[in-house]
């Protein structure tokens, strides 16, 4: 069955190039094949995707009719914003790590009361939370397949500006 429906494709494909393609018998010929490929399960999913977060293109690893697998990279956008972040969330966890140890110290000793013990965990938790965003961040800055496919159009270039309102790369998703 298999076998029949790639003939008939490859049939159509030759029709098509020709003035036949506006031809009624084979615009049902057409729509009949469809028919059949959609039973045997042979959907063809297009997928527009997009970037996560604006930036600037710094690296494309992907053109057209490249076979891309599912989370492969396709492109990424510059990390200097993101890798900042991460530096600073770095920072204030040091900070706060090291104040945490020289208030328990305190704390041993009797110079220090519960109230501040507690406000320092809590400047931990948000520095270890803003070390969360930042790995988050610089994830997002790396365009990826959401599925196995292949590559059908890449609109954009290296230091091309991207938003996540705007596709820029379409695959066409494999059948199972």
């Amino acid at each position: 069955m298999k076998k029949r429906y790639n003939q008939e494709i490859e049939k159509l494909n030759r029709l098509g190039r020709t003035y036949l393609h506006r031809h009624p018998a084979l615009i049902k010929q057409k729509a009949l094949v469809g028919e059949i490929a959609r039973k045997l399960g042979y959907t063809e999913d297009i997928i527009r995707v997009a970037a996560a977060v604006s930036g600037i293109v710094s690296e494309v690893h992907v053109f057209r009719k490249q076979e891309v697998q599912k989370s492969s990279a396709l492109l990424e956008t510059d990390k200097q914003h993101a890798s900042a972040a991460w530096k600073a969330a770095e920072v204030q966890l040091k900070l706060a790590q090291t104040r945490l140890d020289v208030i328990l110290r305190s704390y041993e000793a009797g110079n220090s009361g519960i109230a501040e013990l507690k406000e320092v965990q809590s400047e931990l938790r948000a520095a270890d939370t803003a070390m969360d965003v930042a790995k988050i961040d610089l994830e997002d800055l790396t365009v990826r397949a959401p599925a196995d496919g292949v590559v059908l159009n890449v609109d954009v270039k290296v230091g091309e500006y991207v938003s996540p309102e705007n596709p820029v790369v379409q695959l066409r998703a494999k059948s199972p």
